[in-house]
């Protein structure tokens, strides 16, 4: 229910039993049984830790503040009460697994200062419908959006130098690789000629 922290400890302190580091830059331990529904990470936080929030299935709300730039590895796993996230426009990066079986996920706004999603970052997450990739975004992680079975179209914005969308299918800029072919979409596809490599987890 709560993590504290001597005062005199040089590396980490705790607010209110989250755990932090020092300077309270990097939120590292929500407490998964500290009963709250909502959380306010601080404005002082610039990264998101290592499974900071994972297992905290009781929070339906988390406030990220505008100076975090990283959500790191595993950041919000097995969030199951998560119904909705706002990512701010000064995150960089959404690490691997960040959102990973969240389950009651239903809608997320990836901002345009976003340029990595890291590998299974949305993996599971069985209630998002639809994504869009922001036209800042260079790497997408194998299988990012696995196992997202109520996931009908991604979309990719038109200015995005890496990657585009045809009828809600992901494939590189050229269309030689089809990248990802969401979930719930249709029960047959034909594969477009132009396409010489199916990628990593694309089905």
């Amino acid at each position: 229910k709560s993590i504290t922290v001597d005062k005199n400890n040089k590396n980490y302190t705790s607010v209110e039993g989250v755990l932090f580091n020092k300077d309270k830059t990097e939120i590292l331990v929500y407490p998964i049984a500290k009963g709250s529904s909502s959380y306010v990470i601080p404005s002082s936080v610039a990264e998101i830790g290592s499974k900071a929030f994972g297992g905290c299935t009781g929070l339906t709300s988390v406030t990220i503040p505008s100076g975090v730039k990283k959500i790191g590895w595993n950041a919000f796993l097995y969030c199951t009460g998560l119904t909705s996230i706002t990512i701010p426009n000064s995150v960089t990066e959404i690490d691997a697994w960040a959102f990973s079986s969240c389950t009651g996920l239903e809608s997320v706004t990836i901002p345009s200062s976003v340029t990595e999603i890291g590998g299974g970052a949305f993996y599971g997450c069985t209630s998002l419908t639809s994504v869009t990739i922001p036209s800042s975004v260079t790497e997408i992680g194998g299988g990012a959006f696995n196992g997202c079975t109520g996931l009908k179209n991604i979309t990719v914005d038109k200015n995005n130098k890496n990657y585009t969308s045809v009828d809600g299918v992901v494939f590189n800029k050229n269309k030689t690789e089809i990248l990802f072919y969401p979930n719930a979409k249709a029960s047959s596809y034909v594969i477009p000629s132009s396409v010489t490599e199916i990628g990593v987890s694309a089905f």
